[in-house]
């Protein structure tokens, strides 16, 4: 369901807090892929993964705990995919 995740790691929340999905990329396409891979670069991923930064003054803010929650509530759902995906 490429178009459920990609609505997932596209959603305005995913990219403020995440950025972008990140890993790395295999270095060489096999062939049976390279006509996929064109129309979908995720195919090349060996990994999916991604990061939220904040300042180092949040750990001794009142803050971390509604931070950390905030962070949590929007990278759930694509872990869960994620889940069940290898399950």
């Amino acid at each position: 369901d490429m178009k459920g995740f990609k609505k997932l790691i596209g959603s305005k929340a995913f990219k403020n807090k995440f950025g972008e999905l990140r890993g790395e990329k295999m270095k060489r396409i096999p062939k049976e892929y390279k006509a996929f891979a064109e129309k979908e670069s995720l195919i090349l991923n060996k990994q999916f993964y991604y990061m939220g930064e904040e300042k180092s003054s949040l750990i001794k803010s009142d803050k971390l705990l509604k931070t950390i929650m905030e962070y949590y509530k929007v990278m759930k759902p694509v872990n869960d995919y994620l889940l069940e995906a290898i399950s």
